[in-house]
C-alpha cells in the first residue's frame, strides 16, 4: 500500500506539472504509472490485436468491459494510445486537481443540467485533438465478473458526435487477481484483445440501440476468445 500511494502521488504531481504545457504529455504519465504498478505487483499483460488500433492520426473512442480496478492499469500499460478518461465532475472542487482534470480529461456530472451537451463538446474536441477517450459502457464495475451489464449510450453518442470509430476491447483476468473488496491485487495475468474499429456511420438510425448492441456483442465475443480454454 505505501508503494502504491507513493507511486500515485509522484505520477500525479508529474502529470499536474506537465499539464501546464501539454495535455498529451500529462496523460503520458498515466502510462508510466500503470506500467510501474503492474510490474510492482507482478501483473503480466498479454495483449493481442494492436494492429486494429486506428493509425490515421485521429482520436477515437475505446470501449471495454469493466470488472476490476485492475482494468485501469491494464489499459494504461497495455495500449500505446493517448488515454483520456471520463471522470467524476465532483473532483473538480479540489484545488489544482480539479483544474488538472478539466484540462486533461473529461469531467462529467451525470445529473447536472446540460451535462450531455458539455460531455459531447468536450469529448469531441479532445478526440479531434488526437486523444483516445476510454469509456466503460457498462457504467460501473461488473462485480459479478460474468455476463456484461447493459450498455449505456454515452460512448455511442460521442462516437456519432465526433464522427470517429469505436474500438472494442476485452479485458480478461482482472476480476480474478483484483476482486471487489480487495485493497491490492494479487500477482497474475491479464489478457487483452483489441477488435477491429466499429464505424458509427454503419448504424445510421437515430436510435443508438443497434450500435450499442453490436458493440456489446463484439466485446462478448472478444472476451470468449481471450478467455483461457
Amino acid at each position: 500500500m505505501p508503494w502504491a500511494l507513493l507511486n500515485t502521488a509522484l505520477a500525479g504531481i508529474g502529470s499536474l506539472a506537465i499539464s501546464l504545457f501539454s495535455a498529451p504529455g500529462a496523460r503520458a504519465c498515466g502510462h508510466l504509472w500503470g506500467k510501474i504498478n503492474n510490474w510492482a505487483f507482478g501483473i503480466k499483460l498479454e495483449v493481442e490485436g494492436l494492429e486494429n488500433l486506428p493509425r490515421d492520426g485521429g482520436g477515437y473512442i475505446l470501449a471495454s468491459n469493466h470488472a476490476s480496478a485492475g482494468d485501469i492499469w491494464a489499459v494504461l500499460a497495455g495500449l500505446p494510445v493517448d488515454v483520456c478518461w471520463v471522470t467524476k465532475a465532483a473532483l473538480l472542487k479540489y484545488p489544482f486537481v480539479g483544474w488538472h482534470l478539466k484540462k486533461v480529461h473529461i469531467p462529467v456530472a451525470r445529473r447536472a443540467a446540460g451535462n450531455t451537451r458539455r460531455f459531447l463538446a468536450d469529448g469531441a474536441r479532445k478526440i479531434q485533438e488526437g486523444a483516445t477517450v476510454v469509456i466503460f459502457p457498462e457504467g460501473t464495475r461488473n462485480r459479478g465478473g460474468a455476463d456484461l451489464l447493459p450498455f449505456r449510450k454515452g460512448a455511442f453518442l460521442l462516437a456519432r458526435a465526433a464522427q470517429r470509430p469505436i474500438v472494442p476491447v476485452a479485458i480478461v483476468g482482472s476480476h480474478t487477481i483484483w476482486p471487489p473488496g480487495q485493497s491490492l491485487p494479487d500477482a497474475g495475468t491479464i489478457r487483452m484483445r483489441v477488435g477491429p474499429p466499429i464505424d458509427p456511420a454503419d448504424f445510421p438510425d437515430e436510435d443508438l440501440t443497434p450500435l450499442a448492441d453490436h458493440t456489446r456483442q463484439v466485446i462478448k465475443d472478444l472476451i470468449a476468445e481471450a478467455s483461457p480454454q
